[in-house]
């Protein structure tokens, strides 16, 4: 129920504050398909969502597999949303993400499992997200559209784009 400290006051002597979600952004981004597409490690993540058989051939757990990658994946998403308590909202308030993991899982069905494209979706809805900001800071738009329709926007291309464009890919067999 607290406020944390504005990041602005913490970075205020630095020359570039606004770049550093985005440098940390690009680091996770580039470190989990580097992970997920040059490494056996990676490879093996793959297989324990395929075929869990062949990974106990080799004598990999394919559980174990799992764990770790839902633990590098919780690391990820809890460094978003230390960047969205305290960079971007200063405070943390119930329900602040909006909806947005479950964009982030449509981008995921809507690219096909497939990790780049799901990269390239993702900036998609963030633009989404942020042509609605701008919308409804600009007063002759928000004077003839009410702001709730302004708000849902992202929402509605997000389903738009699931229903036209669906993949034909199905989800890893392991999970279904």
């Amino acid at each position: 129920t607290g406020s944390t400290p504005s990041v602005d006051l913490i970075l205020a002597d630095l020359k570039y504050p606004l770049m550093y979600p985005l440098i940390i952004l690009f680091f996770f981004v580039t470190l989990a398909f580097y992970l997920s597409e040059k490494t056996l490690w990676g490879l093996q993540i793959k297989f324990a969502g395929e075929k869990k058989m062949a990974l106990a051939a080799i004598g990999v757990s394919a559980s174990v597999r799992q764990w770790q990658a839902i633990t590098l994946c919780a690391l990820i998403t809890g460094c978003g949303g230390a960047i969205l308590s305290t960079y971007l909202a200063s405070s943390y308030s119930p329900l602040m993400s909006a909806g947005r993991g479950y964009m982030a899982l449509a981008a995921i069905i809507f690219s096909g499992w497939n990790l780049p494209k799901a990269i390239l979706i993702s900036i998609f809805f963030g633009f989404c997200e942020a042509v609605q900001i701008q919308a409804q800071s600009n007063a002759q738009i928000s004077a003839l559209i009410p702001s709730e329709f302004i708000q849902m926007t992202p929402y509605l291309l997000t389903l738009i784009a699931l229903i036209i464009f669906k993949s034909k890919q199905q989800a890893p067999s392991e999970l279904k």
